[in-house]
């Protein structure tokens, strides 16, 4: 390969450039003896020495350009603005591909573009400094040399960069001030964990015709078709899902739960089908504490009434010493609430020796706020009749409140009357009933954890069995529903929402200081690219640095002080970087030298410099 001889453009003394290595880089040597301990910068990038000889033009479009990095993070930002107004809306972002992964990777999706967006802040918010601090370094009175190593600084040593620097430091307050913007930067990275756990999927539908079903309403009076039964429930127990009577304490970490009862579909149907119509919410909070024993006295005490405890007992004898419930119904006719104390015998939960009085789990089940309710009830089916069965429900719209009255009637239709025993055999040996497996934790015994929510449960079946034999009914033609295979609604719950603005605010901020920053830049009378290049590229900065340390300016060696743990502190110095004054008058060519103000003067544009 040929040889190929550059102008005197980095080095002091005459230069001799030798062909080009394998790697595509040039071997600068130079002659003087002088130069051997800074020899380390005689091999450097080929596009660096390519530029030599350059003409130095500086357009608004160049300038435009050169703040690439702002408008990648402006895109990226609003991006993000535009996802989190989707997201935040109350239908949501519909996606209308990838269900399967966004279903189950949406959270850890947000979390990585937050990053990226992030990032790409990183880099404009240190472009902007870099354009401000190499406007200062080309100015007039020049600036610190040791503000480039704050741009060439790692993310976290830029924050205690400024204490690195001396009390004197010309740019130690500007730098120190820099820091706090980029600590606040850094720390802003946290609010993307917090905001990608709040993302909540769910799956789209649309309306696809109409199915044969029956409404449940208050219409008229309470009436009671005997059917079903709590025996029938108690047989199909074990194939109910917690999902298909509502929302579950036993199953969701709410503080009560809520039944719900959905339409009935008597039309044909296809496993998935979901049916929309109306229905009824009521919640269920339950409450229990153990006896002593089982005498009247120690019942009152844990909560029986003295009217109704003798009762009680005469339905806790009737049941033999067998599993199940004796339970007595009142109302509040002021505010309308239900009532239902219950007493479970032989569930072992409060344990104790007396096995003649044992001590028993007397609870207080409220029934209270009886709504009317738009519901959404999917059904599965594996293609035979016997297998149709409610998988879920889904409560769409919440109406006004309904009658407790009917309520008070379902209960007593199921139980038996205000006061009644139920018996709650085993299905299988060993086993405690279905109706109570949500109270167990392995289907064998009660678990006083899991007491409360799970006798909630139980008594959203009893009230399922009542309400299905005591309200009237419609026919009517419910819409259905199908699920959208490849679609899914991606939304963000309000507090995780108010997280991601928080962010999204901080990075806007930050990219006006940015914008800020480089508006000196754009607004130069005179070039400041080679400037803004010596603070951001080490190897430039090395290159520019070389005949400095020459001159005796900065003490030391080059590789020595490259080398030093104090290297941006002992360049501390005012220097500034532009033409050489030797080269003022000529207007074509010009030199480009890193050095004292009073013999640098400003670029001229279209001038050639090396």
């Amino acid at each position: 390969m040929s040889d190929k001889v550059y102008p005197e453009d980095y080095l002091d003394g005459p230069v001799r450039v030798h062909s080009l290595d394998r790697k595509g880089s040039l071997a600068v040597r130079a002659t003087q003896s002088s130069t051997q301990n800074y020899a380390s910068v005689a091999s450097f990038n080929s596009s660096i020495a390519g530029e030599a000889g350059k003409e130095v033009i500086e357009t608004w479009v160049i300038r435009i350009l050169h703040l690439d990095t702002l408008f990648i993070a402006l895109a990226f930002n609003a991006v993000l603005v535009y996802l989190v107004v989707q997201l935040s809306g109350e239908s949501g972002l519909v996606i209308g591909f990838g269900r399967s992964i966004f279903k189950y990777a949406s959270p850890v999706l947000m979390q990585v573009y937050m990053k990226l967006c992030h990032e790409r802040m990183t880099n404009a918010l240190n472009d902007g400094m870099a354009h401000y601090i190499g406007y200062l370094i080309s100015k007039k009175k020049g600036y610190s040399i040791a503000a480039a190593g704050f741009i060439q600084s790692d993310l976290f040593k830029k924050i205690s960069f400024a204490a690195r620097l001396s009390f004197r430091s010309p740019c130690r307050k500007m730098l120190y001030q820099l820091s706090w913007v980029w600590m606040g930067h850094m720390a802003i990275v946290i609010l993307t964990v917090f905001a990608s756990v709040g993302m909540h999927t769910e799956d789209l539908r649309s309306r696809v015709g109409t199915r044969s079903c029956l409404i449940y309403t208050e219409n008229g009076s309470p009436t009671d078709r005997g059917f079903p039964t709590l025996q029938v429930e108690m047989g199909v127990a074990e194939y109910v899902f917690g999902t298909s009577l509502g929302l579950l304490s036993s199953e969701q970490a709410i503080p009560y739960s809520t039944h719900v009862l959905p339409p009935q579909l008597i039309d044909t149907l296809t496993d998935g089908t979901e049916i929309v119509g109306n229905g009824f919410l009521t919640d269920i909070k339950s409450d229990c504490v153990c006896s002593t024993t089982s005498s009247a006295a120690d019942l009152v005490v844990a909560g029986a009434s003295n009217s109704i405890v003798q009762s009680l007992i005469t339905q806790i004898n009737s049941l033999q010493g067998d599993a199940g419930l004796a339970t007595s119904i009142s109302q509040d006719l002021q505010t309308g609430n239900i009532t239902v104390l219950t007493v479970m015998t032989k569930s072992g939960v409060c344990a104790g020796t007396n096995s003649s009085s044992p001590a028993l789990p007397v609870c207080k089940v409220l029934i209270s706020n009886h709504l009317n309710a738009r519901v959404t009830a999917k059904y599965m089916t594996d293609g035979t009749p016997a297998s149709v069965a409610i998988n879920s429900v889904t409560i769409d719209e919440v109406h006004e409140a309904a009658n407790m009255s009917w309520v008070l009637a379902s209960l007593q239709n199921a139980l038996g009357g205000d006061i009644s025993a139920v018996r709650m055999p085993k299905s299988y040996p060993g086993a405690m009933n279905p109706m109570l497996w949500w109270a167990t934790s392995n289907m064998q015994s009660i678990n006083a954890a899991y007491l409360n929510s799970g006798l909630e449960t139980t008594f959203a079946m009893i009230l399922r069995v009542g309400m299905i034999r005591t309200l009237n009914t419609e026919a009517h033609l419910c819409p259905q529903t199908l699920i959208e295979q490849n679609a899914i609604i991606i939304s963000l719950h309000e507090t995780q929402a108010a997280i991601t603005w928080v962010f999204v605010s901080s990075l806007m901020i930050l990219w006006v200081f940015a914008l800020i920053l480089s508006l000196p830049f754009m607004f130069s009378q005179h070039p400041i690219k080679p400037a803004i290049r010596f603070v951001k590229d080490p190897i430039y900065f090395r290159i520019m640095i070389a005949p400095v340390l020459e001159s005796g300016l900065i003490k030391g060696g080059f590789q020595p002080l490259m080398d030093s743990a104090d290297m941006w502190p002992r360049m501390d110095i005012v220097l500034r970087l532009g033409e050489s004054l030797a080269t003022k008058d000529d207007p074509e060519q010009g030199q480009i030298v890193l050095g004292k103000p009073k013999i640098v003067t400003n670029l001229t544009k279209g001038k050639l410099y090396c």
